[in-house]
């Protein structure tokens, strides 16, 4: 609350008296995803989804994991380019399915909150002054198979209550 009063106090010295200055800090929209993956072989699975987790925060949000990177108030993220990002590291195969999951409560200061499956393939923001930031988890679910069955990854055994199984 100090460094956002020291900043309007700053400001203020330079913007006209008749502009009405308000500093706030952003809007954080949380997105996870499901996404289902084959590994290569000779890569641990247990150890790899936790990797997978971790390079995806860091694709999502690198802001908070590289000092000389920018914020990006108002951006969006397509889906092909988190399918690109993720077939792009060694010790993935291919990825069978990904899922946009957006939080759709307004209770933007923690992870808690409720989250829907959404129908559309880019994540973007809501509102101008807001970043979109990654999940603490995303959903990762393993092709064991050489093949990729797409039932195997729909249904009732495989939804989550409270994201795409929701009891109105």
């Amino acid at each position: 609350l100090y460094i956002l009063q020291e900043i309007g106090e700053y400001l203020k010295e330079y913007a006209s008296p008749f502009v009405e200055l308000t500093v706030k800090n952003p809007r954080y929209e949380r997105i996870k995803y499901r996404i289902a993956v084959r590994f290569r072989e000779g890569y641990d699975q247990g150890y790899y989804i936790g990797r997978l987790n971790e390079d995806l925060k860091e694709f999502l949000s690198p802001w908070a994991y590289k000092k000389h990177t920018s914020i990006s108030f108002g951006s969006s993220i397509h889906n092909s380019a988190v399918v690109h990002f993720v077939e792009k590291r060694e010790y993935i195969d291919y990825v069978a399915s990904l899922k946009l999951i957006e939080q759709i409560s307004e209770n933007d200061s923690s992870n808690e909150g409720e989250f829907e499956v959404s129908v559309s393939n880019v994540a973007e923001v809501r509102h101008p002054d807001a970043i979109l930031v990654s999940s603490d988890e995303h959903i990762i679910d393993i092709v064991t198979e050489e093949r990729y069955d797409t039932e195997d990854f729909e249904g009732i055994g495989y939804m989550i209550i409270g994201i795409d199984f929701v009891v109105n």
